[in-house]
C-alpha cells in the first residue's frame, strides 16, 4: 500500500523562505535543481460529504503541463511532527476517468459505489505556486523539500496559504525529525497540523 510520510511547518513570509532556500541545511544536500511548479488543486466530495465523514480526500491537481488525480485516506499514524498516509495517484484529465486507476492501484474499491451512487461536485480548489528540490541527506535518504504559497478558494471565502514541506521519497523516516528540529529552531517555525484540503474544511465552515 503506497503510503504518504511528510511533515509540515508553517512559513510567516517572503523573507523566510528566501533564507531557508539559501540555507546550507538545503544547498549542500540539493540532488536536484530547485524548480518552481503552477499547481492548481481541485477537491471533490459527494453533495452530502461522504469523503469527508471518511477521512479521505479526492483531489485532481493540475501541474504544469499534467494532471495527477489522487486519493488519500485516513491517517495511517502520526509520530511527533511526522504524519502518515494511504495516498495513490495516477495522471488523468478527469475524475472519473482516473478513479478506475485508483482501484486498480489498489485503493479502496468503495470509491467506485460512492461513485455510483452520487454525482461527486467540486468542494473547493486551492492555486499556489511550489518551489521544490530533492534533498540527499546520509545513508541515502530521499527528501523532497517544497515551499508552497498560494491561496485557498471556497465558495466566495479566501485564505492565505504559506508553508514547507519535507516529504520522504526512500529511507528511514526518523530522518525527517532532526531536519524538521532545526527548521523549527533556526527559523522559529510553528507546526502545520493541517492538511491542505483541512484547511479548506476548516474555511468553508467558517463564518
Amino acid at each position: 500500500m503506497p503510503t504518504e510520510l511528510e511533515m509540515k511547518l508553517q512559513i510567516p513570509d517572503d523573507s523566510t523562505a528566501e533564507r531557508i532556500l539559501a540555507d546550507k541545511m538545503v544547498t549542500d544536500h540539493l540532488s536536484s535543481e530547485i524548480k518552481s511548479t503552477q499547481m492548481k488543486s481541485f477537491y471533490f466530495d459527494t453533495p452530502a460529504n461522504t469523503l469527508s465523514k471518511l477521512r479521505w480526500s479526492l483531489r485532481l491537481r493540475h501541474e504544469g503541463e499534467y494532471s495527477v488525480l489522487s486519493l488519500k485516506t485516513s491517517p495511517a499514524g502520526v509520530s511527533g511532527d511526522l504524519f502518515s498516509r494511504n495516498e495513490w495517484q495516477c495522471f488523468s484529465d478527469s475524475v472519473e476517468s482516473g478513479i478506475v486507476n485508483l482501484v486498480e492501484q489498489g485503493a479502496p474499491g468503495e470509491i467506485l459505489d460512492i461513485v455510483s451512487q452520487s454525482k461527486l461536485v467540486e468542494r473547493c480548489r486551492i492555486e499556489f505556486v511550489r518551489r521544490s528540490a530533492t534533498l540527499k541527506l546520509p545513508d541515502g535518504v530521499l527528501v523532497e523539500l517544497a515551499i508552497d504559497k498560494g491561496t485557498i478558494f471556497a465558495g466566495e471565502k479566501r485564505a492565505p496559504l504559506y508553508e514547507l514541506e519535507l516529504e520522504l521519497l526512500f529511507g528511514d523516516p526518523d530522518a525527517l525529525l532532526p531536519l524538521t528540529e532545526q527548521f523549527k529552531q533556526k527559523y522559529r517555525l510553528e507546526k502545520d497540523i493541517l492538511s491542505k484540503y483541512e484547511k479548506a474544511l476548516r474555511l468553508i465552515r467558517s463564518r
